[in-house]
């Protein structure tokens, strides 16, 4: 009995301390990774000061901007910008401190906190489309920049903005953890607006702010470029889409209908050009034919004259041969081409007469000339003259 006493206490008291120890251990201190993009600037800000700041473990709430009353002290900018500078990691993978954080009076009542925190700049290219439509644009909203012309007509300027972080430690200090999206809608369109005021001012609603919508744009978006470089943002493009789009609608009809009409006669303007070109087309066409024609005209008549001058060359030569060979008597049968022959044949073959050294000297008539005869139509026999 006693034994079996003895035995009972000795495991209560085991399963007292058993449990009595596991109450007062922690709960295990797990390791805490965060993964860096490529496309971020990563930077480890302290969520505690450390003792040799002279501050207890309070987390740090404190502006980074600080101002004058002459404006932003750019003594204080420059040194805020090199102290975050300075927490900027170049690792892919950063292990996060943790330390534990009492919630109550129990060794074991708390929990494991992180002691800094890992700020991600995504540098990536950011577009905006500030348009008066619902169904296009950035968003749903009419973010059309409201301008004013010359004359007093409002009307909204569909504007597109593409920006990029250029320099992430001086925007975290202008802007801390803020998106570039959300700086550019609440940030940037207000000094576009400003500047655009100033640039539409000079023109008057209609034909002439038609024209020079791009040298007003050009003129509102210098400025601000220039500003923003200061808050470490780059805009890479700035330009309208489309054109103003006027707030009274009868305006914009109006409008509608004088670009229509302009289009109608710059359209029949184009037709008149180029009809008028392609008659242009036509009479050089035309003329270089006739010219063409003329020059295979004048050819031809060349070729035909240097063939019939080598005929009569031909015909020339047959007959000098001809005449050069006849013995003097006439033949039987002869072609009516070669009836011309006959008189140069005659005269060719005339003969002087010999006169004997003994006999006196007789005068001898010459021939009496016989009429030239006929062109046959065709070769017809001759008769043989009666011999006395």
């Amino acid at each position: 009995m006693i034994r079996s006493r003895v035995f009972l206490q000795t495991v209560v008291v085991s399963l007292v301390l058993i449990t009595i120890s596991g109450c007062w251990r922690r709960p295990y201190q797990t390791p805490v990774w965060e993964e860096l993009f490529p496309n971020c600037d990563a930077y480890v800000q302290p969520l505690t000061l450390g003792a040799e700041e002279g501050a207890s473990d309070k987390a740090v709430v404190a502006s980074p901007k600080a101002e004058t009353k002459e404006g932003v002290d750019t003594q204080a900018v420059k040194e805020g910008v090199e102290k975050i500078r300075k927490e900027r990691r170049m690792m892919k993978r950063i292990n996060i401190p943790t330390d534990w954080q009492s919630l109550g009076r129990s060794y074991t009542n708390g929990q494991w906190t992180p002691t800094v925190q890992v700020i991600q700049v995504d540098r990536s290219i950011v577009t905006r489309e500030w348009t008066a439509d619902n169904e296009t644009g950035t968003s749903t909203a009419n973010q059309a920049l409201p301008l004013e012309s010359q004359d007093s007509i409002n009307f909204g300027l569909p504007f597109l903005v593409m920006a990029r972080i250029s320099d992430s430690a001086l925007y975290r200090f202008k802007f801390g953890i803020q998106t570039l999206g959300t700086v550019l809608d609440k940030n940037v369109r207000p000094l576009y607006i400003g500047a655009g005021t100033v640039a539409f001012k000079k023109w008057q609603a209609g034909p002439e702010l038609e024209a020079k919508k791009v040298i007003a744009v050009a003129e509102m978006a210098g400025p601000v470029k220039e500003q923003v470089s200061q808050w470490g943002i780059e805009i890479l493009r700035a330009s309208m889409i489309g054109g103003p789009v006027y707030d009274d609608k009868k305006i914009q009809v109006d409008m509608d209908k004088n670009f229509t009409s302009g289009m109608s006669a710059e359209v029949e303007k184009q037709k008149n050009i180029a009809q008028v070109t392609r008659n242009t087309i036509t009479v050089q066409t035309a003329d270089a034919e006739k010219k063409s024609a003329e020059a295979i005209y004048a050819a031809r008549k060349a070729q035909e004259q240097r063939v019939l001058l080598e005929s009569a060359v031909i015909r020339a030569k047959a007959s000098l041969e001809a005449a050069k060979a006849w013995d003097g008597v006439l033949p039987r049968i002869m072609p009516a081409d070669m009836v011309d022959l006959i008189p140069v044949m005659t005269q060719t073959n005339l003969k002087p007469v010999e006169v004997p050294a003994t006999a006196p000297a007789v005068a001898v008539p010459p021939p009496a000339e016989k009429p030239e005869p006929a062109k046959p139509a065709s070769a017809t026999p001759v008769a043989e003259a009666p011999k006395p």
